[in-house]
C-alpha cells in the first residue's frame, strides 16, 4: 500500500468513529499499542512515513470537520 492509499485508509476510519471520540483522542489512539481502531487502520496510520502526507491527512480531516460533517 502507499502512502496516498494508507492516507485515505485512516481518514476514512477518523470520519466514520468521530462521532464517538474527540478528534484529538482518535489521533492519539491511532499511535496506542491497545487502539481501538482496526487493525488495517493502524497498520496504514504507520505506514504514512511522510510527514507532508501526514499534515495533509490532519488537513483533510479538518477540513471534513469545518463543513459539519
Amino acid at each position: 500500500m502507499n502512502e496516498q492509499e494508507a492516507k485515505e485508509i485512516v481518514l476514512k476510519w477518523l470520519k466514520e468513529t468521530s462521532k464517538f471520540l474527540t478528534p484529538i483522542r482518535l489521533l492519539f489512539d491511532l499511535e496506542n499499542r491497545n487502539s481501538i481502531a482496526p487493525q488495517q487502520v493502524v497498520e496504514a496510520y504507520l505506514a504514512i512515513e511522510n510527514r507532508k502526507v501526514e499534515y495533509e491527512l490532519l488537513a483533510e480531516f479538518a477540513a471534513w470537520g469545518l463543513d459539519g460533517r
